[in-house]
């Protein structure tokens, strides 16, 4: 009996080795697994077999073969892969990773022999439940972290961890499956790559590289978008969307679990979200186990109480930096980048990057002084009426500041909108514009935020410089210190 709707599957009840094919359990672009009966154990196995339908095929004597004698090279090289990746799995003895039990050569082709495993998939318990608690999630994802570690040991990724890989069992268990062992063999092959690609779960390196820029962080992305996925209720956007908005110089439309969580989980769970989901690999989490540390970590804060920049990364800096000094955590940016080319190097290009830098320093040294010293500023307006009670007052100004001073600590400087620093010191000097814990707080805010220009412009990382000077501008959009210092990074930028 064939099996309807699924192109090249071995029929019902065909023998190869010892086993007994059932019926078909998913088909990819690499393989077709099938739930298998093995006669010799006498129990059910999962067994996937390697048939690469972009340039392979079935023959009528059941073996595979590459459609056209010029692919045969590169069907064999990813067959040899196969085996050693298969092989090398059944190592793996993990109750979070599928089980290898074998691995055989048949067909001409490969068949990995796996331990079936009967329960549910995580995306259809995310299609009947729709969202998860945090706990929920944590139970799901660490053990299959704890998992990944051996594997990136051995020096293997996953390379498409996606809800519908991971496994639900009857008792609630996680396990990781279809470890899609040929993606490596064909990784440098564009006409194949696409069927590699699962979107909103696929990290930007996978779309466009031949493997080297692929590493646990390309895992940590697709687990990042898992969980993801349990607490906004859907995917998040795409790789590829994103990218096209990045390279038109628009905003990453990329929602922040920041945003998106807010109220029903930690601060430090939707963080560690929003980190393995960074567009750029190398300003993801190098290591699974760095990762884990931050899903896990003791929260400053819980549950959420706001949203911050969507490119957060680990809070802590309690020390005012100074305009020269790297905000090591900073996070209003993304992380550094760790492999990025040395672009000061370049000839002139030192040299003009520290003309912007000098020009910032002194125009913020202005603009500081400027605008706590000018009567009827943005920051000091005329104060409103007096409140008929003095403690009152003084009640409300402690209050504002104690606000301001935890969002220091969280690095909350000028976002979100009404729920920062920079407002709360501001509001402060609306009732008393003398008082001198909100002006060095309004110069703790900007001394942060023009160390972190100046390490973007450092780096030329205008796109970085820019968003910070966007969100400046926008609190106090009639400055003109601010629009010549915005020039400046903009002329810089077209260097």
């Amino acid at each position: 009996m064939s099996q309807d709707g699924f192109h090249h599957a071995l029929e019902i009840g065909h023998q190869i080795h010892w086993y007994t094919i059932d019926k078909v359990l998913g088909q990819g672009g690499f393989g077709i697994t099938y739930l298998g009966h093995d006669n010799n154990l006498d129990q059910r196995v999962a067994i996937k077999e390697f048939l690469p339908t972009e340039f392979a095929v079935r023959g009528e004597d059941q073996s595979i073969k590459p459609i056209t004698q010029g692919q045969e090279d590169m069907y064999h090289w990813a067959l040899d892969r196969f085996i050693t990746e298969a092989r090398t799995l059944a190592k793996f003895d993990h109750p979070n990773i599928v089980r290898v039990m074998a691995v055989f050569e048949e067909n001409n082709a490969a068949y990995m022999v796996m331990r079936y495993e009967e329960g549910e998939t995580l995306e259809h318990i995310f299609k009947t439940q729709g969202i998860l608690s945090q706990t929920e999630l944590l139970d799901i994802v660490l053990p299959i972290i704890d998992g990944l570690k051996i594997v990136h040991q051995a020096g293997f990724i996953h390379r498409d961890i996606k809800p519908a890989n991971i496994f639900i069992r009857a008792d609630g268990s996680p396990v990781l499956i279809d470890f899609g062992s040929a993606r490596q063999s064909v990784g440098g092959q564009t006409q194949t790559l696409t069927t590699l690609i699962s979107p909103g779960y696929s990290p930007i390196e996978q779309y466009f590289t031949k493997g080297e820029d692929q590493g646990p962080w390309t895992d940590i992305y697709g687990l990042a978008s898992t969980i993801f996925r349990g607490v906004a209720g859907k995917r998040p956007v795409d790789t590829m969307t994103r990218s096209k908005q990045i390279l038109a110089d628009q905003p990453d439309p990329y929602i922040p679990a920041l945003e998106v969580g807010q109220g029903r989980y930690t601060t430090t769970f939707l963080q560690a979200i929003d980190q393995g989901l960074e567009f750029r690999h190398q300003h993801r989490p190098q290591d699974i186990a760095t990762w884990e540390r931050q899903l896990t970590r003791e929260p400053s804060e819980q549950p959420v109480v706001g949203s911050d920049d969507a490119t957060l990364a680990a809070p802590g800096i309690t020390d005012v930096a100074q305009p020269t000094q790297l905000l090591d955590g900073e996070t209003e940016i993304i992380n550094p980048p760790h492999n990025e080319p040395d672009e000061q190097s370049k000839p002139g290009s030192r040299k003009w990057v520290w003309v912007v830098l000098a020009f910032a320093i002194i125009l913020i040294i202005i603009l500081l002084a400027a605008l706590l010293k000018k009567p009827g500023s943005k920051l000091t307006p005329t104060p409103g009426p007096e409140l008929s009670v003095n403690d009152d007052r003084s009640t409300q100004i402690s209050s504002l500041l104690a606000q301001a001073e935890k969002d220091l600590r969280a690095n909350r400087l000028t976002i979100p909108r009404g729920r920062n620093a920079f407002e709360r010191y501001r509001e402060v000097l609306k009732i008393d514009p003398n008082n001198q814990t909100a002006k060095d707080g309004i110069r703790s805010v900007m001394t942060r935020k023009l160390a972190i220009i100046e390490k973007a412009v450092k780096n030329r990382n205008f796109d970085r410089a820019q968003t910070h000077m966007n969100q400046m501008r926008e609190l106090l959009p009639d400055n003109q210190k601010l629009r010549r210092l915005n020039d400046l990074i903009r002329n810089a930028r077209n260097r």
